[in-house]
């Protein structure tokens, strides 16, 4: 192999540094099996180059790529989400560090150390975020140039000031693309726990709030019955109903096996569930008074 195919040994401590730089913010949603994975890449790695070991074969190639799918699964329960995607991606870059021998290897994982950077902002987009987002571009870059100076085989701090100069060249463009670059819609989408629908109050309200929602009549949903429709749907305990929806349709709504539930029913069924619980817990707290003054009192039940 050539020297212009090797990767310097600068390069390779300024890659070893932006590996650990990326993995910073994701390590306390991570599972602890993939930061001891990261542990022993580098100390791989770093054997590889000292010439103690060797680099891994095919057939270890493949069972650590197994054996990194198994444990997002058993970890995470499923491939698809935001948590387990990520953490694919990382297990991807620690990997690559693993085989990295030449300086395309050393394009593919420093490329992708690009693309890990912005997935920071997919948990959150804070000031202190953007700021350290800021420094691994920084370090990804560094590590960049370090390799195209190949025979550098100590580690030198000027690399980052090179590295620096050249974002700061940068920003210029960067400003006037973000302003005027077109906003695309996504190619491709992954679940996100911040998209997800909730239930609840919210810390912040007005008077009105909670009346202008009861006072909603547009359609929520439609329902489809396996069987005749419930009599008397509209009263009583809708726990019941609710284990009868079979599945949504879309047909219409004058449909036999068909009913549209409006969001005011909603509202008022659980509104009537709530007052039904309190009646209930006011009277359970009059027997225990009524325990601790030792007084008896006559319990009048009463039905909603």
């Amino acid at each position: 192999m050539s020297i212009l195919q090797q990767v310097p040994r600068n390069a390779l401590v300024w890659i070893i540094i932006c590996l650990f730089a990326l993995l910073a913010p994701h390590a306390g949603r991570l599972p602890i099996w993939i930061l001891a994975l990261y542990v022993v890449a580098v100390i791989w790695r770093l054997q590889v180059h000292r010439g103690r070991w060797s680099f891994p074969s095919r057939s270890v190639k493949v069972a650590m790529i197994l054996s990194g799918f198994v444990g997002i699964y058993a970890s995470y329960g499923s491939f698809i989400g935001l948590e387990p995607t990520v953490a694919l991606l990382l297990i991807a870059f620690a990997l690559k560090l693993v085989e990295l021998s030449h300086r395309k290897d050393a394009y593919v994982l420093l490329f992708l150390g690009y693309f890990i950077c912005i997935t920071e902002f997919l948990f959150s987009q804070d000031l202190s975020v953007t700021l350290y987002a800021l420094v691994s571009v920084t370090l990804v870059t560094t590590a960049l140039v370090a390799i195209h100076r190949p025979g550098e085989q100590e580690f030198r701090l000027g690399t980052i000031r090179v590295a620096s100069g050249m974002l700061l060249q940068a920003m210029p463009l960067m400003i006037i693309l973000f302003f005027l670059f077109p906003r695309f819609g996504p190619l491709w989408t992954v679940p996100i726990k911040s998209h997800s629908a909730k239930t609840g109050m919210s810390d912040f309200m007005k008077p009105g709030d909670v009346a202008s929602l009861s006072q909603s009549a547009d359609v929520a949903f439609r329902v489809k019955f396996d069987g005749d429709i419930p009599c008397n749907v509209s009263s009583g305990d809708n726990s019941s109903h609710m284990q009868s929806f079979a599945r949504h349709g879309d047909r219409q709504a004058h449909d036999q096996n068909y009913r549209v539930v409006s969001a005011d029913h909603i509202n008022a069924i659980e509104t009537r569930n709530y007052f039904k619980a309190k009646h209930y817990i006011n009277e359970a707290k009059a027997i225990e008074d009524a325990k601790k003054n030792l007084v008896r009192i006559p319990i009048i039940k009463q039905t909603l």
